[in-house]
């Protein structure tokens, strides 16, 4: 009787502890999961704002004194930012599309394709350092709208960066 006692109960406290053992194992698994996406996540949001930085720089027109215009419009007889930006720059955010907020993808797709118009406004393969900056100037306002809309985005995607349920559930994922 004693023996039945002692291996019931050891049974049982084997399934208990067999019980814990799996919820605590599939605990770790979803919070390691949810660190994962978390880590993608701010990597996406930092190639975001890294560009943000890019796109802000602005000098002074020496076409338009007084006037400013993005710095991708500032070339010289070699090289050509805007085209530097669109196939450097920009593919690397575009890269973690999935990791961002449907609001900020469909924000930085509107830039891309306007910056892509622009850039193919001049069908010469290499346009001189003039013709970008009349670009630069003639497209700054527009340009200068998409970025803040980005800005207050990613302001607005930031304060809910860690919420990763309804990240999963507003995703590409579904």
């Amino acid at each position: 009787m004693d023996s039945q006692i002692i291996i019931t109960s050891a049974a049982t406290a084997a399934l208990i502890a067999g019980g814990f053992n799996w919820f605590f194992r599939e605990f770790d698994y979803r919070y390691d999961y949810k660190k994962y996406i978390l880590k993608r996540r701010q990597e996406a949001y930092q190639e975001v704002e890294r560009n943000l930085i890019i796109l802000n720089r602005t000098v002074f027109s020496p076409l338009h004194p007084g006037q400013q215009v993005h710095e991708i419009f500032c070339a010289d007889k070699h090289t050509n930012p805007l085209e530097h930006y669109l196939t450097n720059e920009m593919s690397k955010v575009l890269e973690g599309r999935i990791w961002l907020s449907h609001g900020m993808l469909l924000r930085l797709v509107n830039l891309n394709k306007l910056l892509l118009n622009i850039s193919y406004e001049d069908p010469t393969p290499s346009p001189t350092p003039e013709s970008l900056y009349q670009r630069g100037f003639r497209y700054h306002q527009q340009i200068s709208l998409h970025i803040m809309e980005l800005q207050l985005q990613l302001f607005n995607d930031l304060k809910s960066l860690d919420k990763i349920r309804s990240f999963k559930k507003n995703s590409f994922f579904n």
